[in-house]
């Protein structure tokens, strides 16, 4: 599916949601200027588009999780075990598991804990069965270790995006992940940035549906990413930096958009991906060691990356390239560039450079740059209309988002937002309260809170 160019649905959809999100009055949203801007430094990237904002790949594209986000993914889901159904045995198990043994379904080898004896080859799910002797509270944890397993491999369309939804919803989804690039996020006015500059694009695999998005209004459903990247291609378009991926790394996912995408769309053939960082160099003679800035391969020079990346002036997005301490840098060189680089030692990429992120109007008086990396307005709006207050957001104790309705519990003295209210709590099967689930105890199949757990005439009639 592609999108053409409608800029009064696109300034409509832009202000709304800016609106919502930063609890802005959308009557007094100024979003000409911004949307001028965009278009303006997304021409190029347009043009090779067909006059479309999206491409998105014809088939579904699948990725497999990196490694990081596996050994996570299991170990939290061996707390959860431990902490929820205070079942130790089943825990231990799950934490001596090796990572590809739990997403493979199959054991490499025996296991053994007192009593226990799980077979080698042996399936995963179905070992449970050693650790737990209530069939509900079995299939509620067999259930959940399938769903992880199944999730290990994610499934989408790949996109390849300028559009200003795409932007604005970077961090955006309703697949458990964020960044400071969330709408609620602490570098949030850092997508306009990006929005405003030549050279970034934004790269993701979407779900198959459109989802209402946490800072979205319930009348602009969206993308919603599974994973997402920039991609940031020098002013010349000879040479592109990928920024760090969330929620986890795919060498899918930026090989097809290098590889497929590109070409499709008439941007060349591109190199393999480096991540050379040359930081020292030694004199063979004296054996003397020279340090200076870190530095890329340009053509036939070493050019420091503070030189080769620059960010744009009065901006406020976290540009991995630069800043982050872990995530080394991807680059790449098109191809028939880096050809006449080495037959010729006149690198047309010798002038080569980066401008990441560019200033944006603020959308409430669209007269002055925007001044801060949390808020989307100039200083004289955030007075004038106390944002820097915040006063109608509030904080979730669980994932740390900003929300507009909290609901608190009782029990444990906490405030959850919404989302969390669904995911992270349990009913009391005997009085009815809600309350975390790690506080909720399971007790011959039934859910208990603090106060009945503690009750032995209930525990006597369970």
């Amino acid at each position: 599916m592609n999108y053409k160019l409608d800029i009064d649905e696109i300034k409509n959809q832009t202000k709304k949601v800016i609106a919502y999100s930063q609890n802005m009055p959308e009557d007094s949203i100024q979003i000409d200027k911004i949307i001028d801007s965009w278009l303006l430094a997304k021409k190029y990237f347009i043009e090779r588009l067909g006059g479309n904002l999206i491409y998105q790949s014809d088939q579904l594209v699948s990725f497999e999780l990196d490694e990081k986000s596996k050994i996570e993914k299991l170990s939290h889901f061996a707390e959860m075990v431990f902490v929820h159904y205070n079942n130790e045995a089943l825990s231990n198990f799950l934490y001596n598991l090796p990572t590809e043994d739990f997403y493979h379904n199959k054991t490499s080898e025996e296991f053994n804990y007192f009593d226990i004896k799980v077979p080698k080859n042996f399936k995963v799910v179905k070992a449970f069965k050693f650790f737990e002797s209530n069939p509900d509270i079995l299939k509620e944890i067999q259930n959940e270790a399938s769903r992880i397993i199944q999730e290990d491999i994610v499934t989408g369309y790949l996109c390849f995006s300028v559009h200003p939804l795409d932007f604005l919803s970077a961090s955006e989804n309703v697949h458990n992940w964020r960044s400071c690039h969330a709408l609620d996020g602490d570098y949030r006015s850092g997508n306009l940035n990006y929005l405003m500059d030549n050279d970034t694009v934004i790269c993701y695999l979407r779900a198959e549906r459109e989802a209402t998005l946490p800072h979205f209004p319930a009348s602009i459903p969206w993308n919603s990413k599974k994973w997402r990247t920039w991609f940031h291609f020098s002013d010349d378009k000879t040479m592109l930096f990928a920024g760090r991926s969330y929620p986890f790394t795919s060498e899918v996912g930026l090989e097809y958009v290098k590889n497929i995408i590109l070409p499709e769309i008439g941007m060349g053939k591109w190199t393999d991906f480096h991540q050379t960082m040359i930081s020292s160099m030694i004199d063979v003679k004296t054996n003397e060691k020279f340090f200076f800035d870190k530095c890329i391969p340009v053509g036939r020079t070493l050019k420091p990356l503070k030189d080769l990346v620059l960010n744009g002036h009065q901006t406020h997005m976290y540009n991995d390239v630069l800043e982050s301490s872990c995530y080394k840098p991807l680059y790449a060189y098109k191809e028939e560039d880096s050809i006449f680089q080495i037959a010729t030692g006149q690198s047309s990429s010798y002038s080569t450079v980066f401008h990441i992120g560019a200033a944006c109007f603020c959308p409430l008086c669209g007269k002055n740059r925007i001044n801060y990396p949390d808020l989307m307005v100039c200083e004289e709006c955030a007075m004038k209309y106390s944002l820097e207050d915040n006063e109608d957001y509030y904080t979730c104790d669980i994932c740390g988002n900003s929300t507009r309705e909290l609901h608190y519990l009782s029990y444990s003295g906490v405030e959850i937002c919404p989302q969390c209210y669904e995911k992270e709590t349990a009913e009391c099967q005997v009085c009815g309260a809600i309350d975390l689930k790690e506080q909720i105890t399971v007790f011959k199949g039934h859910y208990l809170c603090p106060s009945c757990r503690e009750n032995e005439a209930i525990y006597k009639n369970l």
